[in-house]
């Protein structure tokens, strides 16, 4: 019991922390494109929810509101208001059924701590640990110490070695502690639009599956220097579609870029999709 009271004060101060730092908003789109009408939000919806109790969730209140005199009336003033007011109806039924650890007002988050990499190159090792021990699985990884299980990890991942870890052997260590609860899957993003990686993010963080960046640090100017060129692999956190910003946790060896970082979603996109080769990997 004293385990679980420990997780859920975590994930209340976590809500809590991601809520002052993302805000909250009455407008949202999908990617760069607004949503205008029912049928858009129909399909942005079944995109994100597609188990058949939830299309006919979905499907029962865009008939009620495409008949509803009260909605045609306030989407011919104020058609994002109306489309929000829709949103948040069927959100209150769906929420139920896909609660992660946290969903507080549009945005998705995961209960997944912060580690810092133990050595220069071990980023993917640190960034797996980091998916690993969100769904508290890091104890069966030997060791006493995050630095300690970093080593081992690497060993479990074939050996590592200065040029750091590639992408299949981060998908392949996550699998081996948490694949028989969510199956992880990597994504080349050399042709992946923003659209579709939201929906991947937002697909996977729902489920409770911290997504990882192999990315390319300069192209998140947020707090990267267009120096920073070379891959590394971070955590997404937490994702607010509302505000379209993403919580990153970032196990960089250099104390400046160490720490959790909110970022624009386009600047995450432009770090996997910019050069080739780039891969997220996710849940979901």
């Amino acid at each position: 019991m004293k385990k679980v009271n420990k997780r859920i004060s975590a994930l209340v101060s976590l809500m809590l922390v991601v809520t002052m730092l993302f805000g909250t908003s009455s407008v949202w789109a999908k990617g760069n494109n607004n949503i205008t009408t029912l049928e858009g939000l129909r399909e942005y919806l079944v995109q994100l929810y597609p188990s058949q109790e939830n299309v006919d969730i979905i499907d029962k209140y865009v008939n009620i509101f495409s008949n509803d005199s009260m909605f045609l009336k306030e989407y011919s003033e104020s058609p994002n208001t109306a489309l929000e007011n829709v949103k948040s109806v069927i959100m209150d039924e769906l929420s139920p059924q896909i609660m992660p650890s946290w969903y507080e007002g549009g945005i998705y988050g995961t209960n997944t701590p912060l580690i810092q990499q133990s050595t220069s190159y071990y980023c993917g090792v640190a960034s797996a640990l980091q998916v690993i021990s969100s769904y508290g699985e890091e104890g069966g990884i030997a060791g006493s110490s995050y630095d300690d299980k970093q080593v081992n990890l690497a060993k479990d991942m074939g050996g590592v070695g200065t040029n750091g870890a590639i992408v299949y052997q981060v998908r392949n260590a996550i699998n081996l502690y948490v694949g028989y609860r969510e199956t992880y899957k990597d994504l080349d993003c050399t042709n992946i639009e923003i659209d579709s990686l939201e929906l991947k993010i937002i697909q996977s963080l729902r489920v409770d599956a911290p997504v990882i960046l192999h990315s390319i640090p300069k192209y998140l100017t947020s707090y990267y220097p267009s120096s920073a060129d070379t891959g590394h692999y971070i955590v997404v956190k937490a994702y607010n579609p509302n505000t379209h910003m993403v919580l990153l946790s970032d196990c960089n060896y250099n104390n400046q870029y160490y720490g959790e970082f909110l970022v624009p979603l386009q600047q995450v996109y432009n770090s996997v999709h910019s050069e080739r080769g780039r891969h997220i990997i996710y849940g979901g």
